[in-house]
């Protein structure tokens, strides 16, 4: 148990280092204010963030990490994170964590966790850290695995 769960944390840092690169884009973005909508997919942030990631083709709004699926979008009304801790690369379900950030101001953010399973929990308390939130939104959300 605890080597999985130190491997875990450190798939964990790659949840951690894309939700603080989407925070910085969502914070440029209202910066920039120019009431387009865009998506990491499509190159509209002033930055690369599917760096790293596997894009399937046009059609498909999410790209996969070898742990994780991110969805990432702005409008002018706010920014939309979506984030799973996926069982198996390029596939959305079945999953270990579902979770949703969104921001209306790129400064604040909240977190919707939609569930989550045991290897899933450090994704969780990695995501709800990385906010800065000092939320307690994953002690509600445990599903059975």
């Amino acid at each position: 148990p605890q080597y999985q769960k130190a491997v875990e944390k450190a798939h964990a840092a790659e949840l951690t280092t894309f939700v603080g690169n989407a925070k910085r884009a969502a914070s440029m973005y209202f910066l920039a204010s120019t009431g387009e909508t865009v998506s990491f997919r499509d190159g509209g942030f002033d930055m690369d963030l599917t760096a790293g990631l596997t894009c399937p083709p046009e059609g498909d709004s999410w790209c996969f990490s070898k742990y994780y699926a991110f969805n990432f979008s702005c409008q002018p009304s706010g920014c939309n994170l979506s984030i799973h801790r996926t069982k198996t690369q390029g596939v959305l379900s079945p999953r270990h964590l579902k979770a949703a950030i969104s921001t209306s101001d790129g400064k604040t953010w909240t977190e919707d966790i939609g569930g989550y399973d045991k290897i899933g929990r450090i994704s969780c308390q990695a995501l709800v850290d990385a906010l800065g939130n000092g939320s307690s939104a994953c002690s509600a959300a445990e599903i059975e695995d």
